[in-house]
């Protein structure tokens, strides 16, 4: 849509192959960056009735991405506080609860859909993870950069997560994109 995105348009089929067949009734983004992410993520959701909600600490992107009416900025800090404040504030305090008080709002039997690219994505699964519900979806972006693999396969098994389409991104690689960087999981 001529947003600046942080993704190779390589990933996009692939992304939508892993996501579509869930239908997530709500996608929360962490990591805004300059929207491109987020206007994808809204304008494929909105297919089926899904909103987009996309969190950063400030607003550096073309406002335009705004006008879709399934898609929200909240300005706020995705990692307010450490993991055991957000767990001691629930269900009120730091903006970590804000951001849970967003996946909880979605229609019942719905799944969300969490996409950690906010720069410190070890301590948003640590933060975010063991609070979504059976069958939402988690994706991490700068996988194997950003986050140890073996770590974060480890962690996410422990709270009940599966691999979700990791062969379909495998399948990118080539010599241009030796690593690629985005990972799905199923609770």
């Amino acid at each position: 849509a001529g947003f600046k995105c942080q993704h190779r348009c390589d990933d996009f089929p692939a992304i939508l192959e892993i996501v579509s067949p869930h239908r997530p009734a709500l996608a929360v983004e962490l990591g805004t960056g300059d929207g491109g992410f987020a206007t994808f993520l809204a304008d494929n959701l909105v297919g089926w009735g899904g909103r987009v909600v996309t969190v950063d600490v400030e607003r550096r992107f073309n406002p335009g991405i705004m006008w879709r009416l399934n898609l929200w900025f909240l300005q706020a800090d995705a990692l307010g506080c450490t993991v055991e404040d957000a767990v001691a504030a629930w269900p009120a305090g730091c903006a970590n609860v804000a951001i849970l008080d967003v996946l909880a709002d979605r229609p019942r039997g719905r799944c969300a859909l969490l996409y950690c690219d906010n720069g410190h994505k070890a301590t948003e699964l640590r933060l975010y993870a063991p609070h979504l519900l059976q069958g939402d979806l988690l994706s991490v972006h700068d996988y194997g950069t950003e986050v140890d693999p073996g770590w974060a396969e480890s962690f996410l098994a422990a709270y009940g997560y599966e691999p979700e389409g990791h062969a379909k991104m495998e399948a990118l690689r080539n010599a241009w994109y030796p690593e690629p960087m985005t990972r799905f999981w199923r609770r």
